[in-house]
Order: C-alpha cells, then sequence, then structure tokens
C-alpha cells in the first residue's frame, strides 16, 4: 500500500416499505443540477428515460413532494431543475 492515497465513500440509503432515497436518486439529482433535464441525466447514467422517470416518481410518492421542478417544453423542448 506504499505510496497509494486511500479515500473514503459514503453510502446512505433511506429506507421505508420501500427505499426512499439512495445513490441512483442522487446521482439523477445531481444530473438534473448539471444537465437541466431528467433526460439528460439518465442518459449520463446509461439508463433509459422511463427507468429515471420511474425511479423519480416512486421516489416523490415516497416523501409526498416533488424532487425536481418541471417546465413543460416550448420550441426548445422542456427542462427541469
Amino acid at each position: 500500500m506504499e505510496g497509494q492515497k486511500l479515500h473514503y465513500k459514503v453510502i446512505m440509503c433511506l429506507l421505508g416499505d420501500k427505499r426512499a432515497f439512495g445513490p441512483g436518486v442522487a446521482e439523477l439529482l445531481d444530473g438534473v443540477r448539471r444537465r437541466g433535464s431528467l433526460q439528460g441525466a439518465a442518459r449520463d447514467m446509461n439508463m433509459s428515460y422511463s427507468k429515471a422517470w420511474t425511479i423519480m416518481r416512486d421516489a416523490e410518492a415516497i416523501w409526498g413532494f416533488p424532487l425536481i421542478r418541471r417546465y413543460v417544453g416550448g420550441k426548445d423542448g422542456g427542462r427541469s431543475s
């Protein structure tokens, strides 16, 4: 191990009857922040848009409030934040 730098990684999950929050939701939310859309976040994760949408819809149902704000598109399409 000489010369190797150590690092840490913490994974947090909030559980109820279903997983309420974990690495997948966190990565999607970060992707939405960076890309401005759930579709872009899903693409970055090599995930289908429909799967990303299902993950977010399930998480929002568990939490009881929206985790992302959706703006319906015009000529250039919608966005999310």
